[in-house]
């Protein structure tokens, strides 16, 4: 192989590995504004759930205490038509 040829590889090859690292940049920096976006919205998504576990805690407090006063009105009921006015 003559030194001009050589010198043309030597020059192609160069300029490969140049646009190889420059598309590996290219990526690099999309991939950390990927990673930024999907930071951000695993945290809005991590806010979102605690204010909703927040409302089913709350939601959940409501349903148990009605509950509760449903059992005392059954009791009461129960007690009432024991009376010997409804016997």
């Amino acid at each position: 192989m003559n030194k001009e040829r050589t010198e043309i590889l030597l020059e192609q090859v160069i300029s490969d590995v140049k646009g190889i690292a420059e598309g590996h940049g290219l990526l690099r920096k999309e991939m950390r504004e990927m990673r930024s976006e999907f930071t951000t919205e695993v945290s809005d998504i991590k806010t979102l759930l605690k204010f909703h576990s927040s409302e089913l805690k709350d939601l959940n407090d409501k349903v148990t205490s009605i509950g509760g006063k449903v059992d005392s009105i059954d009791t009461k009921l129960d007690k009432h038509i024991l009376q010997p006015s409804h016997a």
